[in-house]
Parts: C-alpha cells; structure tokens; sequence
C-alpha cells in the first residue's frame, strides 16, 4: 500500500494546474458584431474540442490512478480539474447557442426579404400575364402584319422583340426570386437544425457534470470511508492551514510595505510641493495629498462591513468552531461557516480589497483570499470556477467565483472565513439573517 504525502499530492497538484491554466486560457468570449456568420460558430467548435481534447487527457489520468485506492485525494484533484473543463464546455455550448440564436434571426429576415421579393415579382408576372389574356385577340404577328410601310414593318419588328424580351425577363426574374426563397429557406432550417443539436449537447454535457461531481463525492466518501488514512490526513489539513495562514501573513505584509512605500512617497510629493511654493513666494501650501498617493488605496482598503458572500442563500450547514470533521473523523477547529447554496451560484466578494491567492488549494478546492487593506483577510473555497485572478482589485459584492464541491468536499457549497491581522473570527458577529438548516 502506498502512503500518500504531502510532498507527493502537491506535486501532482502542480501539474494539473499547469494543464488548468492552459484550459482557461481563451475561453472567454468577447463582444460580438451584430452580423455573425457560421466562421463565429466553427471558431466556438474549434474550442470545444479543444476543451474535449483536454478530457481526454485528464480522464487518462483518472485511468492511471484507479490501479491504486491510497491515491484518493489526487483522483479527487484531477476530477475537480475535469468537471472545472465539462463547465467551460457547457459555457461554450451556451455562446454557440446564442450565436445561432442571432443566425436564425437573420435567416428569419432573410427569408422575409426574399418571399417579399418573389411575391412582388410573380404580382409583375401576373399582371403582364392578365393584360396579355385581355389582349388575346392580338398577336405578336397582328402587330407586324399592320404595318403600312417596310419602315414601320422593321419598327413594329423592334418593338415586339422587345416585348418578347421584357416578358422572358420577367418570367426569368420570377423563378429567380423564388430559387433565392427556397435557398433562404433551406438556410435557416439548417441553422435550426444546428442549434437543436447544440442544445442536445449541452444537455448531455450538463448530464456529464452531474454524473461528475456525483463521482467526486463517492470519491470523499471513499476517503472517508478509509480509517487509515484520517490520521494522515488530518496532519495535512493542518500542514496545509499552517502554510496558508503563512500565505496570509505574507501577503499582508506586502501589501503593509507597499501602503508605507506610498505613504513615503506621498510625503515627499507634498514636501516638495510646498518647498517649490515657498521658493515662489506663495502663501499656501499643499493641503491635501497628490492624486497618485491616494491611488494605492483606493479600490483596495475595504469599508470594515461586510456583505453576505451567497445572495441566493443565506443557510448556513456547518457552523464556526471545533467539530468532528466531515471526512477525517477528528475533532479540529472549523475556521468558517459552510453556506449551503447551490451548485454554480454566484460568490461575492464581502468587501472591496485586493486578491492574493486564487488557485487550487488540494484542501479547499478553488479558493480565492481577498485582503481588504484594514487589518482583514476574508477566504472563499471549494469554489466550481474562478471569476478573479490573484493581483487584481475587487470591489463590495464583485463575483469572485462560483459555488462547488472542489478539494475535501462533501457537498456543494461555500466556505467562508474571516480573519482579522491572522487571527480567525466568527463570520456570524458580523452578520444577522442568516439560519442554520
């Protein structure tokens, strides 16, 4: 039986977020033109079975681990990884749907345009044909043969080929407008088709997520299952918290030394200003500080109130404090609140800050930590998908990732922490309306 380390699952770990970064790269989509055409379509299927291509490797790796059960945790890891790339597919499938959406409309119009075309065109025909029938007792001949002179004759001649010309014309025009209906026709029936079978896909793809995440829990299970391993593994939750708290503490003193270094620099900014005015003769000096020294702070020190993190529920499963643990069986402290809300909703970011950490933790799934500049650090995990990056500015109540059941998950929902200068707190004192189920 192999022993499963920490030195060895980060390791693998490594490698799937190397194959997860190159995943999302690219797949979102940008803004689209009004006209869209079957080359936008193609481009997204190009895409999509890149995405599958992606699977395959990944369901390769699933493959290779099923030999050996002490490898639970990196299975989960590489599932998490493969139902993160199923999303995207289902997120492509929705904007091939959406562009076949404005397609058939366009078709639609078309269609419109060339059935008008064709009834105007066959009405021409019909009123030649009618003035031809009223007019029956007059030949094409009659006409020639009333010429009075050889002149007249040629004349008369010129005339009715003309006419001859103009009534082909108009009977040519007629089958080409309704060739250019029945094209038009054909055309967007075809992007019906395409579209049908496009919203067939997803659904399967939705029916795959499902059938994953399902796995991924029987996966927890079975971790949970094998009392051998929680003592083992309880040391790597604690490892793997000991190196996050130190992520935190260094975080937030970067951040603490860029705040001084602009203070710093504000300071001299102000000095010089008022040394340039002295040195000018003028009686006021600088009263307030240069629109670059406020820059750093601005859209990075929160207001010190939080907002909820899961709009849509508002339940919490899992309260702060010791308990026994969902999958290691031992009694340790739980540093935040588990929000029950579904699979896929929106996670918002409690206040305004800036992201330091937003990756895949083999422990808390996708997890984005988010320091608000006042002494506050704020943690969302398990997470299905990110919305944010690590560097990036974030406002009160941006989308900062989707609710999941990644790293040691039993469920679907949202892990929330809040700690103040590294210390853990309980998320309810800042809170009312929420409730337990």
């Amino acid at each position: 039986m192999l022993t499963i380390t920490k030195k060895r699952v980060t390791a693998f770990l490594l490698a799937i977020l190397m194959t997860a970064a190159v995943a999302a790269a690219g797949l979102v989509p940008g803004t689209r033109a009004l006209a869209v055409s079957q080359a936008e379509i193609d481009e997204l299927k190009e895409e999509a079975d890149s995405l599958a291509a992606q699977k395959a490797e990944v369901q390769k790796k699933i493959n290779a681990l099923e030999a050996d059960k002490d490898e639970t945790l990196a299975k989960k890891a590489a599932l998490d990884e493969q139902i993160m790339l199923t999303e995207q597919e289902i997120a492509n499938l929705e904007a091939q749907i959406e562009v076949y959406h404005q397609l058939i409309h366009q078709k639609e119009l078309e269609v419109e345009a060339a059935q008008k075309a064709e009834d105007e065109q066959l009405q021409k025909y019909r009123d030649r044909v009618q003035s031809m029938e009223e007019n029956g007792n007059i030949s094409y001949l009659a006409v020639l043969f009333e010429a009075d002179s050889f002149s007249d004759f040629l004349s008369r001649l010129d005339f009715v080929h003309e006419v001859m010309i103009y009534d082909e014309q108009l009977y040519n025009d007629y089958i080409a407008a309704k060739e250019a209906t029945i094209r038009a026709k054909e055309a967007l029936e075809e992007a019906l088709a395409q579209e049908e079978a496009a919203k067939a896909l997803e659904e399967e793809k939705k029916a795959e997520l499902e059938e994953q995440v399902r796995q991924a829990e029987a996966y927890v299970a079975e971790l949970q299952n094998n009392i051998d391993t929680q003592a083992a593994y309880y040391a790597q939750v604690d490892a793997a918290e000991a190196e996050l708290n130190a992520q935190i503490r260094q975080k937030e003193a970067e951040l603490a030394e860029q705040r001084r270094l602009e203070e710093e620099r504000r300071k001299r900014e102000e000095e010089a200003a008022r040394q340039a005015a002295a040195a000018s003769g003028s009686s006021s000096s600088s009263s307030g500080s240069s629109s670059s020294g406020s820059s750093y702070s601005s859209g990075v020190t929160g207001t010190g109130s939080f907002s909820w993190p899961t709009p849509s529920c508002w339940g919490i499963t899992s309260d702060y404090g010791y308990r026994v643990h969902p999958i290691s069986g031992a009694y340790r402290l739980h540093a935040g609140i588990d929000i029950g809300a579904t699979y896929g909703s929106a996670i918002l970011a409690a206040d305004s800050g800036v992201v330091t950490a937003s990756y895949y933790h083999w422990s808390y799934g996708n997890m984005v930590m988010i320091s608000h500049g006042n002494g506050y650090t704020t943690l969302y995990a398990h997470m299905s998908s990110f919305a944010v990056s690590t560097g990036q500015s974030v406002s009160k109540g941006q989308v900062v990732g989707y609710v999941g059941s990644t790293g040691q998950s039993t469920a679907p929902h949202c892990h929330f922490e809040i700690r103040y200068d590294g210390n853990y707190c309980d998320p309810k004192d800042y809170f009312t309306g929420y409730f337990f189920y």
